[in-house]
């Protein structure tokens, strides 16, 4: 059956076809925005409502893989998306959280923050089309044309400039780029000079290689361009002090509405759940098995990793011996089991997605780490641990295992939580002054080399307080500039490099990799299924409900 007549809103005519891309009668002056979807074509039976893209104030064009059935001046027909919207059911999921976004310029705090930047702010990755360099020597970003942006090309060139300089600034496997633009200056320029193109001051051989400018991680637009360009799969349409309302971007999408709805206390946010209030909440691992006998319970890997490093710099670690040592005294598996009630799960290695050349090379054997340990000459009798996260249980519960640990081998160790409340300890001097260093290493992006990175002390953080290991190893370093910051650099090289830094963890350890997270989430019957990325991130398009 075709349709005759026009549904409510908007009615075209097609003025070009080329390809699967066609061109209609319609633009901005006739009102049409991106609430605008076409709904119907002259001769089609099923359109399944297309997204709209400009060109100018008067054109609009949309793609459909039957345009060669199509010809000029047949009839389109478009409808407002809240328009389709009333005329159908909608789904909305409702989903528990213990925290809310700061805002898409800070950090995220949990977990959780991660899901809600995922789906609302697109990486820069997906907005760039290609890079150049012009004669001058800067490097030109052409961006994809369908970001329409002419509308508000002052705030994506600020968006992508300021996601750059965030990029290069923050402690992980980039922060080289930051000593990388083209003139002496210390920070990033970036300047439109035609539609979608930008041209920048970073470093040309470097900006060309797309490695570091595809990470997951580097979200770039602002609320504002993702809700006025519909980059992402939902867009931020309602925010209260405790909750957050995220509407789909196009109609059609599994989910219409969103809502995170942020709970003072675990306990709430279980009896919601429980309550049918919410649809969706992640449970600790204590609470697993009682779930599993009324709910599906879904659990998902977290990229991140806990890592205790060795200060190598101390005389008396410097052969790597204690750091062996203590890889046989720590008993992994009955640390994730009892002091913290099986919310993580044991690692022996740097986790690198990918990577199945490793194995395992150090067992629990406390024998063997006792004798190590009476091999050290001058071992103090007195150490200091230093906590990189005073808030997190789990790390406070392994600083107290790690204590009772080194105290029946004859070491007091005292464990400090917070030293840098006083501004005038932030110095490298006083941050090396630890023996010991426990830390969470975390990767948004769910890449493995963000972790590596992570492992050893680097000198050029802006802040030495983001330095999450106390091991120094110019090795290291070496390695992982050869592959990630060359711009010759090929994904084969970076898996040779990951391989030989683990190799160097491993043969002359640098501390001691203990465990990493793993995230449950219960589901009500009215969900199917949720997906989730790699780092534990949940994918809100992929939610299937009943």
């Amino acid at each position: 059956m075709s349709y005759d007549q026009p549904a409510v809103g908007k009615t075209g005519e097609i003025v070009y076809v080329t390809g699967d891309r066609i061109y209609l009668s319609l633009g901005r002056l006739d009102g049409v925005t991106r609430e605008w979807v076409v709904e119907r074509i002259q001769g089609i039976d099923d359109v399944n409502h297309l997204q709209l893209s400009w060109i100018g104030e008067d054109l609009c064009r949309f793609d459909f893989t039957m345009a060669d059935s199509l010809r000029t001046g047949d009839t389109v027909w478009l409808a407002k998306i809240s328009d389709l919207w009333d005329k159908h059911k909608t789904t909305t999921l409702n989903w528990a959280v213990m925290s809310l976004p700061i805002s898409p310029d800070r950090d995220p705090r949990t977990l959780n923050d991660w899901d809600f930047r995922e789906d609302l702010f697109p990486h820069i990755g997906d907005i760039i089309d290609s890079i150049d360099v012009d004669i001058t020597g800067n490097t030109v970003w052409y961006l994809k044309e369908y970001l329409n942006v002419s509308d508000s090309a002052e705030e994506i060139t600020d968006a992508v400039c300021s996601t750059v300089r965030k990029l290069c600034l923050m402690p992980g496997p980039y922060t080289p780029f930051a000593e990388q633009f083209s003139d002496s200056g210390d920070s990033l320029e970036c300047a439109e000079i035609a539609p979608y193109t930008l041209r920048t001051n970073l470093n040309p051989g470097y900006s060309q290689n797309r490695s570091w400018l595809d990470s997951p991680v580097f979200c770039c637009l602002s609320e504002s361009c993702v809700n006025d360009e519909e980059l992402s799969p939902y867009r931020l349409v309602a925010s209260g002090s405790n909750s957050l309302t995220l509407a789909a971007s196009r109609y059609g999408s599994i989910v219409d509405t969103i809502r995170l709805i942020a709970y003072d206390s675990y306990e709430a946010a279980k009896l919601a759940f429980e309550l049918g209030e919410v649809d969706v909440v992640d449970i600790a691992p204590f609470d697993v098995v009682r779930f599993e006998d009324n709910y599906d319970v879904i659990k998902s890997p977290a990229m991140s990793a806990v890592f205790l490093s060795v200060n190598n710099r101390k005389t008396y670690f410097s052969d790597n011996l204690f750091a062996t040592a203590l890889n046989y005294l720590v008993d992994k598996r009955s640390l994730c089991r009892v002091p913290l009630d099986g919310m993580v799960e044991p690692i022996d290695y740097p986790p690198v997605i990918g990577d199945q050349s490793v194995r395992v090379q150090y067992e629990y054997n406390p024998a063997k780490g006792t004798r190590l340990l009476n091999q050290i000459d001058d071992l103090p009798e007195f150490m200091s641990l230093l906590v990189s996260d005073a808030s997190d249980p789990a790390l406070l519960r392994t600083a107290n295992y790690i204590q009772g640990l080194l105290r029946r081998h004859g070491i007091s160790l005292t464990v400090y939580t917070d030293p840098f409340v006083d501004e005038q300890n932030v110095s490298s001097s006083f941050f090396e002054s630890f023996d010991m260093m426990l830390a969470v290493l975390r990767s948004p992006s769910g890449t493995g080399e963000e972790l590596l990175y992570q492992s050893w002390y680097h000198d050029d953080f802006a802040e030495v307080e983001s330095n999450r290991s106390l091991y120094r190893s110019s090795t290291m370093s070496r390695l992982f500039a050869e592959a990630y910051l060359s711009p010759a650099g090929t994904d084969a090289d970076r898996e040779r490099a990951n391989r030989k830094i683990i190799s160097e963890h491993l043969n002359a350890p640098s501390g001691v990799w203990l465990y990493a997270p793993v995230r449950y989430t219960a589901i009500s019957s009215k969900v199917i299924s949720i997906e989730f990325l790699p780092s534990g991130i949940a994918m809100f398009n992929t939610i299937l409900l009943e």
